[in-house]
């Protein structure tokens, strides 16, 4: 949702029939609720079949003009209007998927971030910025791109360039300022600079780590998510600078960002934060105030069912296979023992085999096992068995084999009995740690990799020797690839265990110059399962926070510096002005004076007709607070025009007036009556209110008020 800033009217992106195919903007009357329909996508047919994603995000003004992304049967497109209350034809297509948008976007829902296409789009400094998702298939985790659109001023046409994305198409910068797991990026302007958060997209990851691969799960965690910033100079180049990564970064070697007072790394967080790898998302980004707010997306929450997978569950293993095994090696064993006493050798059970297996006493079931702990062995089994302990003893291996076989006896008896184990050492969502008989912790998974490593490499080792009935059992599990993931999802697990009753839950950071943040809160507002900071909303009242809460239920935060009282206007809300000067016979050259008292409020922009004035041009502010409108710029409007005044400050307050432009100059051109009025005329469809206005505002409504006291900041929650 977004709105030039104002108040009257407010366009929504809808996603109400994106089930249909056939996204569209809804403009919504904040003064009556009405609603109404402005512009409608095709239908897609062919798009539905290729799996694309119906839902819109990118929204926002640029040059005066409500910009939205769309999608077609052709991929993302981008439409524009100068007057988006007039209806579907003020809108004009100005990028298409394949022209302007490179063919970037990945738009079906198998694709990157579920189809994110067109993520975000900003207007900042007269031009458009969009970032796209650009990983094809859940599989390709391409990173996202960012194109700078900018409107030539004589034709209105637009031309696009990458700035990220393929260097093949003239990007400076690869994929994600080549950071490899950010598969999308949010926007934000502060203080003359565009800032740009990462997403690293952890859902699909998820999604794979329920189905027991955790290779994903574990880079996202790995590369938690950075921050960079972008500012132009005056020839028209952006120069981008990382305020949040790892060091050595290629691009631009080391962060130049801090938090609280050091270095701030990739998950926004300092070296000693290790919880800041939990961050996998700068969900949403706030200028406010004077300063920056950033908010995250934490992933503990919704990754802490992996913490309560048993090892066998990740090695795809019951306890029953795992018992068949172990009574296979026995087996082999025993050939081994029986066919040496049959030889020459006459070495088991000397020095070389008990340094490798457990002592007489502990280990005689193992070397000598009774009938009913072996499985039988069809005639062919057995017959192999010995044929391979021949084999070895030929081979002049029988000492070393049978050593290392005992001891892949041991480890798979050891391993055996945490098959079952489940981590007791985590906290679960609901805030109860697990309950079990026995504690078994971290450091009990880094011992059990331990001994998968030890068992692959013995397995690689005397594979060779093994009858096939053991083979056919071990590869079916014991693998690179199983060992890769089993230490994938022990890492995940590394990381996750930094989760704690401080650190879970999104996180929000604060800076007032854009470089140097400080920290607000590490675990959601003390409610560890608010995991993401969803969405900012500035209001006259202040700051409101609403925050994902999948266990129960979102809430509403209400963040300011103390008590905010709103400017207020001094001498009324409707004035006049006449480009002739009567006292002086002449243009007139005073301006206008409105009376306002701010308050204790700065004002941070002035808007005529939701364009923004030039200070010290267009307008002045007096000592006192009055807004001085320059008849440089008054004079220019249209006579017989009223022009709508918005005047922001720095809290969110805001005042709003209208002016009239008269010319009294002796014999000056008069407007006809039904020239008087230049709204458009609202776009009038059927069972829909009209407003007649071509404007569009900002309409907050906060479902929970809460205020409550801190160092920085006053924060109370309310029940609702």
């Amino acid at each position: 949702m977004v709105a030039r800033r104002g108040d009257l009217r407010l366009p929504v992106v809808a996603s109400a029939a994106a089930a249909k195919g056939q996204p569209y903007l809804l403009e919504i009357d904040p003064k009556t609720d009405a609603t109404e329909i402005v512009y409608r996508s095709a239908a897609m047919t062919t798009g539905l079949q290729k799996g694309y994603s119906a839902g819109i995000r990118g929204l926002t003004v640029v040059n005066n003009q409500l910009i939205a992304s769309m999608i077609t049967d052709n991929g993302a497109a981008i439409v524009a209007s100068y007057n988006p209350s007039a209806g579907q034809d003020s809108f004009a297509t100005i990028a298409t998927q394949t022209e302007g948008l490179y063919n970037y976007p990945a738009c079906a829902v198998t694709d990157g971030v579920f189809g994110g296409c067109v993520w975000d789009m900003v207007g900042f400094k007269g031009n458009l910025y969009v970032t796209m998702v650009t990983g094809t298939a859940k599989n390709n985790k391409q990173s996202f791109a960012l194109v700078r659109g900018t409107q030539d001023k004589e034709t209105g046409k637009w031309a696009f360039k990458p700035l990220v994305g393929d260097p093949a198409d003239g990007a400076k910068y690869e994929w994600g300022f080549g950071a490899s797991r950010s598969g999308a990026a949010n926007m934000v302007v502060y203080k003359g600079h565009l800032y740009i958060g990462g997403y690293n997209d952890p859902m699909n990851a998820l999604e794979k780590a329920m189905q027991m691969d955790f290779s994903d799960l574990y880079k996202d965690l790995e590369s938690p998510v950075n921050l960079w910033r972008m500012d132009v100079d005056e020839d028209g180049n952006e120069n981008f600078e990382m305020l949040a990564g790892e060091a050595n970064n290629k691009y631009f070697g080391d962060s130049k960002g801090t938090i609280d007072g050091n270095t701030m790394l990739s998950g926004l967080g300092d070296s000693d934060e290790q919880s800041r790898h939990l961050n996998q998302y700068v969900w949403r980004m706030q200028s406010y105030n004077g300063k920056l707010y950033v908010g995250t997306f934490d992933i503990s929450d919704l990754a802490y069912p992996a913490t309560q997978f048993a090892n066998g569950d990740i090695l795809k293993r019951t306890p029953e296979e795992w018992k068949k095994q172990i009574e296979y090696i026995k087996i082999f064993f025993d050939s081994l023992k029986k066919n040496d006493q049959n030889g020459t050798s006459g070495t088991i059970g000397t020095d070389s085999q008990e340094a490798s297996k457990p002592s007489e006493s502990e280990s005689q079931e193992t070397t000598k096992p009774s009938d009913d702990d072996i499985m039988p062995l069809n005639e062919g089994e057995a017959s192999e068995s010995d044929q391979a302990a021949q084999a070895v003893e030929e081979a002049g291996k029988t000492d070393e084999v049978a050593a290392d076989v005992a001891t892949m006896q041991q480890l798979l008896e050891d391993m055996g009995a945490d098959l079952n184990s489940k981590q007791t050492d985590v906290v679960s969502p609901d805030g109860v740690a697990p309950q079990a008989a026995e504690t078994y912790t971290l450091d009990d998974r880094y011992q059990f990799l331990a001994s998968l490593q030890r068992l692959l490499d013995l397995y690689n080792k005397n594979k060779q020797y093994l009858p096939e009935f053991i083979t056919n059992e071990l590869d079916k599990w014991l693998t690179e690839e199983n060992l890769e993931n089993f230490i994938d999802f022990v890492g995940v697990l590394s990381y996750l265990h930094y989760s704690n009753d401080e650190t879970r839950g999104f996180d929000l950071i604060v800076s007032s110059d854009g470089t140097n943040f400080q920290t607000i809160s590490r675990n959601g507002f003390g409610d560890n399962n608010n995991h993401g900071l969803r969405v900012f909303a500035v209001t006259d009242s202040g700051l409101a926070i609403g925050t994902a809460n999948p266990y129960h239920g979102t809430q509403v935060w209400l963040l300011n510096d103390g008590e905010i009282k709103n400017a207020e206007l001094t001498n009324g809300d409707a004035f006049d002005y006449d480009k002739y000067d009567s006292d002086k016979k002449s243009a007139n050259a005073n301006g206008l004076t409105v009376g306002i008292n701010p308050n204790g409020n700065t004002v941070e922009d002035v808007q005529y007709d939701y364009q923004s004035l030039t200070a010290g041009t267009d307008y002045t502010v007096a000592d006192d607070g009055s807004i001085v409108l320059s008849s440089a710029f008054l004079n220019g409007r249209e006579t017989g025009s009223t022009g709508s005044v918005v005047v922001f400050y720095n809290q969110g307050a805001r005042v709003r007036f209208t002016v009239a432009i008269k010319d009294s100059t002796p014999n000056a051109p008069k407007k006809d009556d039904d020239k008087q009025n230049t709204k458009p005329a609202a776009h009038k469809k059927a069972n829909t209110a009209n407003t007649g206005s071509n404007v569009i505002g900002v309409v907050v409504v906060v479902a929970v008020l809460v205020v409550a006291a801190g160092a920085l900041f006053v924060f109370k929650r309310k029940r609702s």
